[in-house]
């Protein structure tokens, strides 16, 4: 049997990319390929990593704990953008503000403040 346990309730990201690989002879070979982070500050570092590949950001989904959610299990949702904003009770804290495409927004925020409390929303990337 294979298997992962998942230890941490926090969310997940998947990201969706077609990738462009050139051999020694100049051939161009296109791959899709899914990819599993544990923070978004991975999927930053992935993003803006350089190499010789070209790739292409297919989609980007969030993956949430239940008690982010409102379900009694994981959900998958699909992301349109990331913000960060800082907490009103603590100005130099950040929180993280994740949009789905769906228009539904979850918050990381140290200080557990709801998504429309936190100040000075700024776009980090977008999907």
């Amino acid at each position: 049997m294979r298997a992962a346990q998942v230890v941490h309730n926090q969310p997940w990201f998947v990201v969706k990319i077609l990738q462009t690989v050139v051999s020694e002879d100049e051939e161009e070979t296109k791959m899709h390929r899914t990819m599993l982070f544990s923070g978004i500050g991975d999927v930053d570092d992935f993003m803006r990593y350089k190499s010789g590949e070209v790739f292409i950001v297919d989609a980007a989904f969030i993956v949430t704990p239940a008690h982010m959610n409102g379900t009694n299990g994981w959900k998958m949702d699909r992301l349109s953008a990331v913000w960060v904003a800082k907490e009103p009770r603590a100005p130099t804290q950040v929180a993280q503000i994740y949009e789905t495409c769906e228009g539904v927004s979850y918050g990381i925020s140290a200080l557990e403040t709801p998504v429309e409390e936190l100040l000075n929303k700024t776009l980090r990337m977008t999907f």
